[in-house]
């Protein structure tokens, strides 16, 4: 008996409830509904486990510290004790729903590349910064020699009384570029506070991915390198600031709601593509060098 091939069900019980005739007729599964239901269980474990070199860790709020071994069955408890876990490359950290509260600073340097951290249930995975002593919830950090790349996915990030949300460091890198991606990550700040900090004191790439986030601070971005990539895709961003002496970033904006993008140095490029700001002459600043706007409308 072949296996059939399957998509990704939109839940894992997906694979046990879904319709089959033979339920309907109360009768027990034949050859076609087993084969079905195997593709299904196969597809799951597929979209868990994305490749043999991938680890997955498990957190959710109800997990018990004392048992916890990051195992669907007994996740972490906190995503501290998720990162501490980590022991080799493309981990994927997977958040259960809920809302993980963070005692300190998640401090991310650059031991493991390709770490993932996702949210499963998207803006129903909440993590919440309480501590009032450092001043971001989460920092990328890396000080290493060799490419470095990080995701996050699916978390909304709540940090507030003027700090920051996300804050990107690449002081200590000595070679190779950085990239970071985010997709369809909220950062909610206070209207004092930072949603994005970018540190770039070094002469080295980064790469920076957006895609359907949402921003309620600002977007603070130091440019360093002539190799820096700024892309957009959608999302709302407030007040886009760039930072630049005699380097030129690249800023690409595609169907995205932002306040402003504004700095830079005179060479700079920004291309926007079906956007919407709220002052249209205040998009780009005047020392911002070259601007393409194709499509691109004033909010109402």
């Amino acid at each position: 008996m072949g296996i059939a091939s399957a998509s990704f069900p939109t839940a894992p019980w997906d694979a046990l409830t879904s319709f089959r005739p033979s339920r309907m007729n109360n009768k027990a599964p034949d050859d076609k509904d087993w084969d079905e239901m195997v593709a299904e269980v196969i597809a799951i474990e597929t979209a868990i486990y994305p490749s043999v070199a991938d680890s997955v860790l498990w957190v959710a709020p109800h997990g018990v510290a004392a048992t916890a071994d990051g195992t669907l069955l007994n996740p972490y408890a906190t995503l501290l004790a998720a990162y501490a876990a980590v022991t080799a490359d493309n981990t994927i950290i997977c958040l259960l729903p809920g809302t993980h509260v963070i005692a300190a600073e998640i401090a991310i340097d650059g031991t493991y590349t390709g770490l993932k951290i996702i949210g499963v249930g998207g803006s129903s995975v909440t993590i919440l910064n309480v501590t009032a002593t450092d001043d971001q919830a989460i920092s990328v950090t890396p000080a290493i020699a060799t490419a470095f790349a990080i995701t996050f996915e699916g978390i909304d990030v709540q940090q507030y009384a003027a700090k920051i949300g996300l804050l990107i460091d690449d002081t200590g890198q000595t070679a190779n570029p950085i990239t970071v991606n985010l997709k369809d990550v909220k950062l909610t700040m206070d209207s004092s506070g930072d949603s994005l900090d970018v540190v770039h004191a070094v002469d080295i790439g980064l790469i920076l991915n957006i895609e359907d986030c949402v921003f309620t601070g600002l977007t603070d971005l130091d440019v360093a390198s002539t190799s820096d990539v700024f892309t957009i895709r959608g999302g709302v961003l407030k007040n886009v600031a760039t930072n630049a002496t005699d380097k030129v970033m690249a800023i690409n904006i595609f169907y995205a709601v932002l306040t402003a993008v504004t700095g830079g140095h005179s060479s700079q490029v920004v291309s926007a593509l079906h956007c919407t700001a709220d002052d249209l002459t205040m998009f780009v600043s005047a020392d911002t060098g070259s601007q393409t706007s194709t499509a691109c409308v004033p909010l109402s």
